[in-house]
């Protein structure tokens, strides 16, 4: 399990029922947590609580750090405020494959408000292409990468559904250093396309691994799904990396958020590759 300590701030200070209260900077916010199973009652004042499908209290966008990057965080339609802390690891990960890489080619999928993009870009890598399905994920993203002062880099945004995107990269004959890709379980493209992980996981690592067998240094795969193991997801890609004759070095993470005075939470899983 991996389990990132270098978060200043970001913690879970307390698990109810249910429920995880959190700090992110200077708020407090309570969300959803299936894995609280807990009949603890907290105390601590929160400043927003995700409820019945919306926040108790609409705050002001805010900001946090990690290390050298920062982030807009806001409550808006949904759970999530716009970073994924557990994905912290990667991040560091991602810049130590990219600091020697020379003409580096990033493709970022799945790729909600940027934190791996940025993570990249801080590294100069010589493109940066991000794309997700939900347009104002897009615009934070650009947001993100003002605050961070990586706005002048060659970053593409594109509003599209991955697996169509794929197939036209390849058909274009495109080559990348590496791709990091962060599926839902269920989710819909910007058309209406329908995705579900289980069963459009081994085509998407096909696609991705095509555009990586001549030139790619690495893939990140990160998963959620409560029916998808990272067994699972290692074997289909040491099956297709045999098919394009690539080396078989992986490694499979389950993902942990810090919790004050208790052990670590569960938050997904990763598998990584890259060419040895």
């Amino acid at each position: 399990m991996l389990k990132n300590t270098n978060w200043k701030d970001y913690e879970i200070i307390d698990l109810e029922n249910g429920f995880k209260i959190e700090r992110f900077g200077n708020k407090i916010l309570k969300r959803p947590e299936a894995l609280a199973n807990t009949s603890n009652k907290s105390t601590i004042k929160v400043d927003s609580t995700f409820k019945d499908k919306h926040w108790t209290h609409t705050l002001k966008p805010w900001t946090i750090e990690y290390k050298d990057l920062i982030f807009k965080l806001e409550t808006g339609k949904f759970k999530h405020v716009g970073i994924f802390p557990e994905q912290s690891d990667n991040w560091d990960w991602l810049r130590d494959q990219l600091k020697n890489a020379e003409n580096a080619k990033v493709l970022n999928l799945f790729a909600y408000t940027g934190a791996a993009t940025i993570a990249a870009a801080k590294e100069k890598p010589e493109e940066i292409v991000h794309l997700d399905a939900l347009k104002s994920a897009l615009d934070t993203a650009k947001e993100n990468a003002v605050l961070n002062k990586v706005d002048d880099q060659k970053i593409r945004y594109i509003n599209d559904d991955s697996i169509k995107f794929l197939k036209r990269e390849i058909r274009r004959e495109r080559q990348y250093t590496g791709i990091i890709m962060d599926p839902p379980s269920f989710g819909r493209g910007p058309k209406g396309e329908m995705w579900k992980i289980k069963e459009q996981l081994p085509e998407l690592v096909e696609l991705a691994i095509q555009l990586l067998k001549d030139k790619g240094q690495f893939l990140i795969i990160n998963t959620y799904s409560t029916d998808l193991h990272k067994e699972d997801v290692e074997k289909i890609l040491i099956k297709t990396l045999k098919k394009y004759k690539l080396n078989t070095y992986t490694e499979a993470y389950d993902l942990s958020l810090p919790v004050k005075n208790e052990k670590p939470l569960n938050a997904g899983q990763t598998v990584r590759w890259k060419r040895t």
